[in-house]
């Protein structure tokens, strides 16, 4: 049996449309680079965690290369010192699906007399300031020489990784040093990385990449249309 033009012409423009669904669909980690308390500060609903924020600032995907380091206060008898990093954009749209899984947190800093680090990914509703705890971990008795910690945080199974419209990315970081810890914030040029790295099932917040898919996908059909229009025509 053959095929005339037209039928082979949807059939490969329909091949087309498949290959992108699974190119442009594919899932992979990401990297938010913690800001400076210069150049980062967050201005939005701050995290309504029962804490007290020693600074609240910014995280984004491309950093800056003009700082250095910060202080970085410790948890106390009297206080809980915490600092806060946000995403630059809630999620755009409902359903921003990261799956079950964990995260990543890298570090640089300073001398650590062998404290405790701890970090908590969140997502934060930009109206009450609403925490829920996506991701925790921790890393104890740090050598005080180490300059680089990298802690996973593990999923918690009580919540979900989705995000709606309004909620945002977050990180909490704190520490029980006796003193304050110096944290070198994202910084290139120095080979700085503090960061927050996604699963690999980030589906490419503040929203999906299926939006990107669908106008592909629906630009390729609206050319099939057109052509087979056209030859219809003639």
């Amino acid at each position: 049996m053959r095929m005339n033009g037209n039928v082979r012409l949807i059939l490969v423009l329909g091949m087309l449309v498949l290959a992108s669904l699974q190119v442009a669909g594919a899932e992979t980690a990401q990297s938010w680079h913690l800001l400076s308390d210069d150049e980062g500060i967050y201005s939005g609903t701050k995290a309504n965690d029962g804490t007290d924020h020693h600074y609240d600032l910014y995280m984004n995907k491309t950093g800056n290369a003009t700082g250095t380091s910060m202080l970085f206060y410790n948890i106390t008898a009297d206080k809980d010192n915490t600092t806060w990093w946000y995403a630059e954009y809630p999620a755009q749209v409902d359903g921003v699906t990261f799956g079950e899984d964990n995260w990543i947190v890298n570090i640089s800093h300073g001398p650590t007399e062998g404290c405790t680090i701890w970090a908590n990914v969140s997502k934060v509703n930009d109206s009450t300031g609403e925490v829920t705890y996506l991701a925790n971990g921790s890393v104890s008795n740090l050598p005080t020489d180490q300059r680089v910690t990298i802690i996973t945080c593990y999923d918690v199974d009580e919540t979900t990784q989705v995000f709606n419209t309004s909620e945002r990315l977050a990180l909490r970081i704190y520490h029980n040093r006796t003193i304050k810890l110096t944290i070198y914030y994202y910084n290139a040029t120095r080979g700085y990385y503090s960061n927050l790295t996604s699963p690999s099932s980030d589906p490419g917040y503040p929203v999906p990449e299926l939006s990107t898919l669908i106008l592909f996908s629906t630009g390729l059909i609206a050319l099939a249309g057109y052509v087979l229009l056209t030859r219809r025509r003639k």
